[in-house]
C-alpha cells in the first residue's frame, strides 16, 4: 500500500481549498493516466528508483528523466520548453 502516492484523483472540493487552484483547475477533468502508477515504480523500474535515491546519482537520474520527457512532448526541442519547478514557483 502507497501512502504518500494516492492513485484517485484530486476532487473539486479539494481543489477549491487549495492556494494553487488556479494551476491545477485545467487538469480537473483529466482522464488521462500513466502506464504504471507511483507505488508500482520501485518494482517496474528498480535500478532506476535505486539511483533516484543516492544523492549524487540521483541528481544526474533527474536531469536525464527531465530531459526524456521534454523529448517525448516536442520532440527535438532539447532543453528550449524547460520550465523550472514546472512555473508552479515563480522566479
Amino acid at each position: 500500500m502507497c501512502l504518500f502516492c494516492p492513485n484517485k484523483p484530486v476532487d473539486r472540493e479539494t481543489l477549491e481549498k487549495s492556494s494553487r487552484n488556479e494551476k491545477y483547475g485545467p487538469f480537473l477533468g483529466n482522464t488521462e493516466t500513466f502506464d504504471i502508477t507511483l507505488c508500482q515504480t520501485p518494482c517496474k523500474e528498480p535500478l532506476c528508483c535505486f539511483i533516484s535515491g543516492c544523492p549524487i546519482t540521483g541528481i544526474c537520474a533527474q536531469v536525464a528523466m527531465r530531459k526524456k520527457v521534454l523529448e517525448h512532448v516536442n520532440p527535438g526541442s532539447g532543453w528550449d520548453n524547460y520550465i523550472c519547478c514546472q512555473g508552479y514557483i515563480d522566479g
